[in-house]
């Protein structure tokens, strides 16, 4: 992953908005499939509750 998302992506995870795949690692050059897509845009609604 790029140095300068590194922040980004490490606040959405410590806020539950993302996770890991397998062994809790990130993937930034893999596929995301569409329930992936949807988990991640739902989450932050979840949050606001």
């Amino acid at each position: 992953m790029p140095a300068w998302a590194k922040d980004y992506v490490d606040a959405a995870r410590e806020r539950g908005v993302l996770t890991g795949r397998d062994g809790n690692r990130f993937a930034p050059d893999g596929l995301t499939t569409r329930a992936e897509a949807a988990v991640v845009l739902l989450r932050p609604w979840k949050l606001l509750d």
